[in-house]
């Protein structure tokens, strides 16, 4: 198991294993390179990261506009596999730093997921400014993963207060807080709740509550039942902030002591920041106790769902009533989806005309439209994916067109997210060409050692605000598609350094490159007809070092 250090001896056994090493003189990959004051021949080592087979993209997404967190976010990893989370150097840290939003991680090679030996983690996210969120990932099998992690700011949150009267029983009377007033949704695509969280204090606890100077509120039931009936609106409130932005999502659940995979959806995160008695603001409980309970108001009630608490790598369900003592008092509430989940399910299956690498995002969603879980497929065409924790229903697969280079993907309807083979045929954009891009990156001060990276990268027109397009490098090979005589970039995140390259699909009619670039770069015909883009790039981060080389 990895811990704190790198992979040293492995990393050079592998390097043994898999690195092209005293490569004979010709053209790509196997260039040799002149040694800078003599002229000769030198050999050249490159090194892929191939041996790491469980690839992790976490973004980090603000839950309103659902763009990457662009302050420091820190992540932190727990759970049954939480120390084989790594940085592509080897690296266990006891948190990552995250500066752009997103990070490329990677599973520790000798963890090798399956459905008998789940890799399953929780990931916790916190930021200045935002509330904290945590997420369960649990991974059946190898692969490209992608972790969306959706922070709510806090200045985003819904604040309001909550009405409370005095309610008098059989011999018992209470404090009940239930109403909501001077509340408002900021976010326009949050539809008011179809639950809500009610508090009550009985009056023997609530005559223990003191004001912020550390004095009673009131010396007897009978002062504070003068005082209320004397100005009942707007006497008792409580203020709250609440946060309803959570998309649902694959996630563990605990309950009765069972634990299971399921679609989880946080229905809200809230505080009771503060509480106010005829003008004055309580500094203390002193001892009281208050009662939360929630209830569903309206549709019809989720077969599981309450207040829960993350726990490691998984969600609590602790029921519908709860107590706390002291102020401010946040909650969570949860409901979890009550159709059962197949470990295998459907196959997708994506072809193409053309070779290209690709990354095609669906979101998924039930028979009456509501969303389920967003599904990623990360590959090269053609491929076949096995849905992996999907509930046993009907649904219908929306492809996001975020693929500037392909036209839109039709929506898939299926029987079952647990059963049955389904292809997709991905066209290509009219105007675009097919070219490969290999890529060499060498060392800054070891122009002997070569990464040719498997890696998630992006690329997109060069100077457009287009969605970048993810494609997935296998041994520094891309395959992708583009529009002729048009200047790209390409970007690789290391850590917390994109890195990236521009080049031209412009080239002389012998199929050589016509450009100067900070790069070295060359290009070639393909038997196939499409142009071999050859990048030798040098990088200005500091990937070389994290690795000892």
């Amino acid at each position: 198991m990895l811990k704190s250090q790198k992979y040293s001896r492995f990393t050079n056994l592998v390097i043994l294993l898999v690195a092209l090493s005293l490569l004979p003189a010709c053209e790509g990959l196997q260039d040799p390179m002149k040694d800078r004051e003599t002229g000769d021949d030198i050999n050249l080592l490159i090194v892929d990261f191939n041996f790491f087979k469980t690839h992790i993209t976490v973004n980090v997404l603000d839950a309103t506009s659902n763009q990457r967190v662009e302050v420091p976010v820190t992540l932190t990893f727990s759970g049954k596999n939480g120390d084989d989370i790594v940085t592509y150097s080897g690296n266990k840290k006891p948190f990552f730093e995250v500066l752009n939003g997103r990070m490329e991680l990677t599973v520790d090679p000798g963890k090798v997921p399956s459905p008998n030996n789940p890799v399953t983690f929780g990931v916790k996210a916190e930021a200045e400014g935002f509330q904290i969120a945590t997420v369960t990932e649990t991974y059946l099998s190898e692969g490209n993963k992608v972790v969306d992690i959706f922070l709510s700011k806090e200045t985003d949150g819904n604040d309001g207060q909550i009405g409370g009267d005095v309610e008098i029983g059989d011999g018992d009377t209470s404090i009940v807080f239930g109403i909501a007033r001077n509340y408002a949704l900021k976010s326009a695509s949050v539809e008011s709740p179809a639950w809500k969280v009610q508090y009550s204090m009985s009056l023997q606890n609530f005559l223990k509550l003191k004001d912020e100077n550390g004095n009673l509120l009131f010396a007897s039931s009978a002062e504070f039942l003068e005082a209320y009936n004397a100005n009942k609106e707007g006497f008792l409130y409580m203020e709250t902030t609440t946060f309803n932005n959570h998309p649902s999502r694959s996630d563990v659940l605990e309950q009765n002591g069972t634990t299971s995979q399921v679609i989880l959806q946080v229905l809200e995160t809230g505080t009771i920041t503060g509480m106010v008695v005829g003008g004055v603001r309580v500094g203390q409980f002193n001892g009281a106790i208050m009662t939360a309970a929630c209830s569903w108001t309206s549709g019809e009630e989720p077969d599981t769902w309450g207040f829960a608490a993350y726990a490691e790598d998984r969600w609590l369900l602790l029921g519908k009533n709860g107590t706390f003592s002291s102020l401010p008092y946040s909650y969570t509430l949860i409901s979890a989806l009550a159709a059962d989940l197949c470990q295998s399910g459907a196959v997708i299956s994506f072809n193409a005309g053309f070779q290209s690498g690709f990354s095609i995002t669906a979101d998924v969603l039930d028979v009456n439209g509501k969303f389920i879980y967003t599904q990623y497929f990360t590959g090269n065409f053609p491929a076949s994916f096995t849905l992996e924790n999907v509930p046993s229903m009907a649904a219908k697969m929306v492809f996001r067109d975020n693929n500037p280079s392909f036209k839109p993907i039709p929506d898939l309807d299926l029987a079952s997210l647990c059963s049955g083979n389904h292809s997709v045929t991905v066209l290509p954009q009219d105007g675009y060409s097919g070219y490969q891009m290999v890529l060499k990156a060498f060392c800054p001060d070891n122009l002997t050692i070569a990464v040719a990276p498997t890696y998630s990268g992006e690329y997109r027109l060069a100077g457009t605000e287009d969605p970048w397009q993810k494609g997935f490098m296998q041994g520094g090979i891309l395959n992708l598609l583009g529009q002729p005589d048009k200047e790209y970039e390409y970007r690789l995140l290391w850590e917390n350094d994109w890195e990236i390259t521009h080049f031209f699909t412009t080239f002389n009619e012998d199929g050589s490159y016509p450009y100067e670039s900070d790069s070295h770069i060359t290009s070639e015909r393909l038997p196939d007809g499409r142009t071999r883009i050859l990048i030798s790039h040098t990088f200005r981060q500091k990937v070389c070092d994290t690795l000892n080389w």
